[in-house]
């Protein structure tokens, strides 16, 4: 697929650190190219979003999605293999060996200049689940981690909007420097709190976030690797939330072999209907006391 950044009037991506800054190098890429300014809007996968795609090419037809499982008939691009199924390679960009989606889209557009290698190299880590160590994971020494922790600590839009003002890591780190220290804080509160309350069952960590969520502590700025971690004999992570969702994950330091996708396919709410979906290393599903039973001896089988 040649990529037409002309066609492009709205850039629908997933709503974490990967797929917003892919939108955000595809929106620079199109004011580049177009001198517009293509609005982003983000897919949050749970409020269904993500699952209306059709009702929004009705409303703009010119709209691409990214990080966002591919569709039939919508221009997209993304690197997990659960959009296998629905590629089309006349309108789809998918890449499997790539580590994330937004070093794939500074590869397809540019404006890799624009971003330090170690934040680069974080995103990829972080969403490929290729963390060298766990210190590399849950630390927050480098840039890159300092990074990350700032932009999960505030609101998408408004992290989105910094950095599309100002596309620098080095002084969006610095303006939310008390927000790297709360995150310091946070990291020492969670790890306790797990290290209380989480449990293993088999090759599975299994801990409920809830009551930290509860208690005022954004979902996105509790770091997913903490839990492998502190049980690093677990081969497989599960976190629930207080939205009736639970999250399951490699762990990458573990030996798992389970493909998370398909096991959170096969995972519904009884009472809508809605099954859960991810890709090999990571997904999610409504976390029924069944579904909670059933994930775990799949997992340890």
């Amino acid at each position: 697929m040649n990529m037409n950044l002309h066609a492009i009037h709205l850039i629908l991506h997933h709503d974490d650190p990967d797929g917003g800054l892919a939108a955000l190098a595809l929106r620079r890429a199109v004011q580049r190219r177009t001198g517009r300014v293509a609005p982003l809007a983000r897919a949050d996968y749970h409020d269904r979003v993500a699952n209306n795609l059709h009702d929004l090419a009705v409303l703009n037809p010119n709209f691409f999605t990214v990080d966002v499982r591919l569709y039939p008939g919508v221009p997209g691009m993304d690197h997990h293999d659960s959009s296998e199924p629905w590629f089309d390679p006349s309108i789809h960009i998918l890449e499997l060996t790539a580590l994330s989606c937004f070093s794939l889209m500074l590869d397809t557009v540019g404006g890799r200049e624009d971003w330090p290698e170690d934040v680069i190299r974080h995103v990829d880590w972080m969403d490929s689940g290729a963390y060298p160590s766990p210190a590399e994971a849950v630390g927050l020494e480098s840039l890159g981690q300092q990074f990350l922790a700032a932009y999960n600590a505030l609101e998408h839009e408004r992290v989105l909007a910094e950095l599309w003002r100002e596309p620098d890591a080095a002084a969006f780190v610095n303006r939310h420097r008390d927000r790297v220290d709360e995150a310091r804080r946070l990291l020492e509160r969670v790890q306790r709190h797990i290290e209380t309350n989480g449990r293993i069952e088999g090759r599975v960590a299994i801990w409920d976030s809830s009551p930290l969520i509860e208690s005022g502590v954004r979902p996105s700025a509790i770091n997913p690797f903490l839990l492998c971690a502190v049980f690093p004999e677990a081969d497989y992570t599960i976190r629930l939330k207080p939205n009736g969702h639970m999250t399951i994950g490699y762990n990458p330091w573990g030996r798992p072999t389970a493909h998370i996708g398909k096991l959170c396919e096969s995972l519904r709410d009884p009472k809508t209907g809605r099954r859960g979906g991810g890709k090999r290393q990571v997904g999610g599903a409504p976390a029924t006391p069944e579904n909670l039973n059933k994930a775990i001896r799949t997992l340890n089988r």
